[in-house]
């Protein structure tokens, strides 16, 4: 919205702006940009002229997209063949199977629905990989934060930003966490569940609640990665 696609003409082999669809005259274009999973890094990005007042868009990647032998194409590059946050592999009705578990096993839980809420509304994939029971399950926890990040996908104070998601608003409990961390643990082979998520402040502020959530955790199981995202500004916590 609010710009105006810039193509490359074949024919006059230059650069264009297009302020019409050339095929049908008066009738509006906009760009396309392509959002690609993680693990690729964009080589290209879209291409467009920006309107006068244009509006800030919201804090995605706005990939280059063409169309080649009957197919959208992408200009990106593989770095992590790993496939676990392969979007292609998350069937919506197996997510929707699997809330619809979890709300059976632990239908009190907060973390819980904060992670539903994730899956289905922001289409997180590590949100999506907990209830398809497969790699790692994030455990947002912080609502705080230590970091200025200009790009911070949970918190814009400028309300014209729009954030791609939103900070979590409360703090789990040490049981709610690991709840969700053994459920996770008990159900996939090298599991890992993870604090220091794109929907959070840093982790190491909320300390006092981590620290016995892990205690919990690791009273039941040695099993599983107990992995943390950090700015590591607090090293005294973390020892």
């Amino acid at each position: 919205p609010d710009r105006l696609p810039i193509v490359y003409n074949l024919k006059k082999k230059c650069l264009e702006t297009l302020t019409e669809n050339p095929y049908l005259p008066g009738e509006a274009v906009f760009p396309v940009a392509a959002f690609n999973s993680p693990g690729y890094v964009l080589s290209y990005l879209s291409a467009y002229q920006e309107k006068e007042d244009a509006k800030f868009l919201p804090l995605f990647s706005y990939g280059a997209a063409g169309w080649h032998h009957g197919k959208f194409r992408t200009a990106a590059i593989l770095v992590d063949s790993e496939p676990r946050q392969d979007l292609r592999q998350m069937k919506h009705k197996d997510i929707l199977a699997g809330v619809r578990r979890m709300r059976k096993l632990m239908p009190d839980n907060q973390l819980r629905q904060h992670l539903e809420k994730c899956a289905l509304e922001y289409s997180c994939p590590a949100g999506k990989n907990f209830f398809l029971a497969r790699y790692e399950a994030p455990l947002p926890t912080s609502q705080q934060c230590n970091a200025r990040c200009l790009g911070c996908l949970s918190l814009q104070k400028n309300p014209e930003i729009p954030s791609t998601q939103q900070r979590i608003a409360f703090t789990p409990s040490p049981h709610d966490i690991a709840q969700v961390a053994l459920t996770h643990i008990g159900k996939v082979k090298q599991s890992v569940v993870s604090f220091g998520q794109g929907c959070e402040g840093d982790p190491l502020l909320a300390a006092d609640v981590i620290l016995p959530a892990i205690r919990l955790i690791r009273a039941e199981t040695t099993q599983g990665t107990i992995n943390m995202n950090t700015n590591g500004s607090k090293p005294d916590i973390l020892e």
